[in-house]
C-alpha cells in the first residue's frame, strides 16, 4: 500500500475516477476549481462530504478558485496565478513528507484538466529542487480507465476493485447528481466493468505531455461559443495557454 500520498484534481468529482484507491490510501486532496464552470453551481461540497465519509484530508486548497476566474486568468495571460499556484502545492508536498503524487491527465479536451497537469508537474519539480522526490502518476478522465500505455505497463500502478468496493464507487457515484450525466455517458460509453480497474500511469514526460499534436478539442469548443456569441474571444493553445506552461516550466527550473 501506497502511503502519504497526494491526489490534485482540477474540478470536484474526479476523485470519482480513482475511487478505489482513495477508500485504500486515503490521499492528501487539493481540488483547484469549485466546480461551478460557465454559470452552474460550486459543487465543492458534495466532494467534501465524499472525502470527510472516507477519511480523506482536504488540502487548504479546496476549491478556491471559480471556473470562470481560471479562465479569465488565462485570457489575461496572468502567469503568476498559475505558478502561485504550483508554489503553493509544491509547499504541501514538502510539509506532509507526499512521496506519491496522483493527478489529473491531459487529455487536450478539457482546457482546466490541461493546465492543472502543467501545474502538477510544475510543483513536483518544485519539491524536487528543496529535496523532496516525489513519485508522480496520472489517470484519464475521458479515456478507458482500463487501458495502460506500452511504455509503462511493468511501472503502472493498478487497482482492482472488488465487487464490494465496486459498488461502494457506484454508490457514491449515483450521488454525486451534479456530475450525474457525465457519469451516465462514461458509463455507457465504457461499460460498468472498466470501472473496476483504476490504473495511475508514471508521469514521464512532464511539460512535454501537454503539448497537443493538433488544436485541442478545447479549442474548437471555444472558437464555436464565440460564433455562437456566448465568448467574445476563444482561448487558443498557441496564444494563452503555450505562454502559461512555459512560465510554469521556467519557473520550475529557477
Amino acid at each position: 500500500m501506497v502511503t502519504n500520498a497526494g491526489l490534485l484534481l482540477s474540478h470536484p468529482g474526479h476523485e470519482l475516477r480513482v475511487y478505489g484507491m482513495l477508500e485504500l490510501v486515503r490521499p492528501l486532496v487539493w481540488v483547484v476549481t469549485d466546480g461551478s464552470g460557465r454559470d452552474a453551481s460550486p459543487r465543492t461540497a458534495t466532494s467534501e462530504q465524499l472525502l470527510h465519509a472516507i477519511g480523506a484530508p482536504r488540502a487548504k486548497l479546496f476549491g478556491r478558485v471559480r471556473d470562470r476566474d481560471l479562465y479569465e486568468a488565462v485570457r489575461r495571460g496572468a502567469l503568476a496565478f498559475f505558478t502561485d499556484l504550483a508554489d503553493e502545492i509544491s509547499r504541501d508536498l514538502v510539509e506532509h513528507s507526499i512521496r506519491l503524487l496522483a493527478s489529473d491527465a491531459p487529455e487536450h479536451l478539457i482546457l482546466t484538466h490541461d493546465l492543472i497537469a502543467g501545474v502538477a508537474d510544475a510543483a513536483v519539480a518544485l519539491a524536487a529542487r528543496s529535496g523532496a522526490r516525489v513519485l508522480h502518476y496520472d489517470f484519464a478522465l475521458h479515456a478507458n480507465p482500463t487501458r495502460i500505455p506500452p511504455g509503462c505497463r511493468d511501472r503502472a500502478l493498478v487497482y482492482v476493485l472488488e465487487a464490494e468496493a465496486l459498488e461502494r464507487k457506484r454508490c457514491a457515484a449515483e450521488a454525486y447528481r451534479e456530475i450525474a450525466p457525465e457519469i451516465a455517458a462514461d458509463r455507457a460509453l465504457h461499460g460498468d466493468a472498466a470501472f473496476a480497474t483504476e490504473v495511475l500511469r508514471p508521469v514521464d514526460d512532464p511539460f512535454a505531455r501537454l503539448e497537443p499534436a493538433d488544436p485541442p478539442l478545447w479549442q474548437h469548443h471555444g472558437e464555436r461559443l464565440v460564433r455562437e456569441g456566448v465568448y467574445p474571444e476563444a482561448i487558443c493553445w498557441d496564444r494563452h495557454v503555450r505562454p502559461i506552461v512555459e512560465a510554469l516550466r521556467a519557473h520550475a527550473r529557477e
